[in-house]
């Protein structure tokens, strides 16, 4: 009952986060990262991981607060893949290193107007 509830949700939350509404666009982000954090094992899913990992990468080009909740549903993920019956090994790598990429970028304290977690500062 909730896989689909929650891919649902996550169909339509590309649309919302690109939403001309910021509250719209920040409530989403909101809900993506409290939802990882309330149900993580449904990111085991490999139906739903892809579409979690493309919308909070997107996130990280976004308004500093949908920075700071994609990057604490990408931290309640994080754990699933020390998880002992980890099905998520082979594609975590790929996640990663753009996440990473972009969080260098969002924390350039030489430029604080090239990122937005800088630019809060």
């Amino acid at each position: 009952l909730v896989l689909p509830m929650v891919r649902s949700f996550l169909q339509i939350a590309g649309e919302l986060l690109e939403d001309v509404n910021l509250k719209v666009r920040q409530a989403t982000s909101w809900t993506i990262s409290y939802m990882a954090e309330v149900l993580p094992e449904t990111l085991k899913d490999p139906n739903i991981l892809p579409i979690f990992m493309q919308l909070n990468t997107s996130c990280l080009s976004k308004e500093p607060v949908m920075v700071e909740h994609a990057c604490t549903a990408i931290a309640s993920f994080v754990p699933l893949i020390y998880d002992s019956n980890n099905l998520l090994e082979q594609s975590c790598p790929t996640y990663f290193s753009i996440i990473l990429d972009r969080l260098v970028q969002l924390t350039d304290l030489n430029n604080p107007l090239v990122g937005n977690v800088a630019s809060v500062r």
